[in-house]
């Protein structure tokens, strides 16, 4: 999380030029590196010999629900990632 202010900076600094892309590839990049960790504590956690990481009362729909939710928001990242590349470019022309 301490690395988020970096890349913050260098959208506010270089949105409006021509390398507005690359700054919010490396913005939407480090979220996407940020969810991938998230993702891999995740998964340790609800493997079957590591269960003992999660609180009894855990339900396994619950596991589940939030396993699809993680997943998901990995996507959303993946897309925005994506994005970047289109997005800064589509406002220059305006």
């Amino acid at each position: 999380m301490t690395v988020v202010p970096f890349p913050t900076s260098l959208v506010t600094q270089y949105l409006g030029t021509p390398a507005a892309t690359l700054a919010c590839a490396v913005y939407a990049g480090v979220f996407v590196v940020i969810n991938l960790a998230y993702n891999l504590f995740w998964w340790t956690a609800i493997r079957e010999h590591e269960r003992h990481l999660l609180h009894p009362a855990v339900m396994p729909r619950q596991v589940k629900r939030l396993t699809r939710r993680s997943l998901l928001g990995l996507l959303v990242y993946l897309l925005a990632t994506g994005l970047s590349f289109w997005s800064p470019l589509f406002h220059e022309r305006r």
